[in-house]
């Protein structure tokens, strides 16, 4: 059982800060508790999601450490790069 149950989230990456060869993409991610991803860090090069299909409910926090909800993905998206591609589903 995850000792931090505030920090439920799809993508978890902690304190990751060095480099990896990491691609994460045409993965469909379906109703995240907290948020979509967590990211103690920005994550680092060689980080890479894209081509994603992401389902929240509404008012989910897409970053657990921003503020952006599932409806502002593409601001989201546009401020962090990540996620190009993916397609971010409102679900009740």
């Amino acid at each position: 059982m995850r000792p931090d149950q505030n920090v439920r989230v799809d993508l978890l990456s902690y304190k990751l800060q060095t480099h990896v060869d990491i691609t994460i993409q045409n993965n469909t991610f379906d109703g995240a508790h907290t948020a979509y991803s967590y990211h103690e860090y920005e994550p680092p090069a060689g980080y890479v999601t894209r081509n994603n299909t992401i389902r929240l409910k509404a008012g989910t926090k897409i970053q657990f450490q921003r503020d952006e909800t599932v409806e502002g993905a593409v601001a989201w998206q546009a401020a962090t790069g990540r996620e190009v591609g993916s397609n971010f589903i409102v679900v009740p």
